[in-house]
């Protein structure tokens, strides 16, 4: 549970690892020193019983493409569009390592979703139910993506036949698909559960600690977007916007650019695509 000074913050479960038996939050980077966005590795085990469970929130555009959905948003751009994140999961939760800005983290497998809606003839007490009603009967558009996270996709596609489609429209067929991963899912971790490895997927986040990201945000920006685009820290670097062209009050600095490279385990030479994949993702970049 969230105190009145923290935050829950969805996380890509992409991790540093740092030879000392921690992880970096790659998508956390710039938010606190890297000392501080650290987790315990390896991950917890999911208990045997662990329930598995169907969650969903509407969330904005820029969350959607943090989660790692943009292609859901480019789709048939709208700016009255209606977004969702879910997830069917079943989860293991432990406190955050003492002295860092994370006071719990919750690790996991999950089938993580979108769907994204535009048109819709019901604006109030909008569910998912009610979203796809709307899209199988009223003509409103709709389109769905979903990513499997902590299981080898390719052994649970094949015992879990609901997930062979994870592209497509949100209708009322799709709704009741969820119902039957949720079971199948579940026999699934239940059957498999010491094979699983489950990855890091939200933490929360203790707001008081936080190292003033508006005013680093410059420096994480550049060094986010350098890794996104395919260029070396100091290509990078050598981009920085001159002080005429940032906010007052604000510069960048090459030991946070640095520390972006470093958090996504970027060398001298340019980044990889997952990497660069890693970057696009990374909560804070945007602020």
């Amino acid at each position: 549970m969230t105190t009145t000074n923290s935050a829950i913050v969805p996380v890509s479960p992409n991790l540093i690892n740092n030879n000392q038996g921690q992880g970096i939050i790659a998508s956390l980077a710039g938010l606190a020193p890297m000392s501080q966005v650290l987790v315990d590795l390896p991950a917890p085990q999911l208990p045997q019983n662990a329930p598995v469970r169907l969650v969903s929130q509407f969330a904005s555009a820029s969350a959607v493409i943090d989660a790692g959905f943009g292609g859901v948003v480019k789709f048939n751009a709208d700016a009255s569009a209606t977004y969702v994140l879910g997830d069917i999961r079943a989860i293991v939760q432990r406190p955050g390592r003492t002295g860092g800005i994370i006071l719990s983290e919750t690790w996991g497998i999950s089938y993580r979703f979108t769907l994204k809606a535009w048109k819709l003839k019901t604006t109030t007490n909008m569910t998912l139910a009610t979203i796809a009603a709307d899209c199988t009967v009223s003509g409103s558009g709709s389109a769905f993506q979903a990513s499997v996270i902590g299981i080898d996709a390719a052994a649970l596609l094949r015992e879990v036949p609901g997930l062979t489609t994870v592209m497509g429209p949100f209708d009322m067929d799709k709704y009741q698909e969820l119902g039957m991963v949720q079971t199948q899912l579940g026999e699934y971790i239940q059957d498999n559960v010491a094979a699983l490895r489950p990855q890091l997927l939200e933490v929360e986040v203790d707001l008081s600690k936080v190292t003033a990201p508006y005013a680093n945000s410059p420096s994480t920006l550049l060094g986010m977007s350098g890794v996104q685009n395919g260029k070396t820290e100091q290509q990078a670097w050598a981009k920085r916007p001159t002080p005429d062209k940032l906010p007052a009050g604000m510069s960048v600095d090459e030991a946070l650019v640095k520390d972006m490279y470093y958090a996504l385990g970027v060398d001298d030479s340019q980044p990889t695509s997952s990497q660069k994949a890693a970057a696009a993702k990374s909560t804070f970049r945007g602020e």
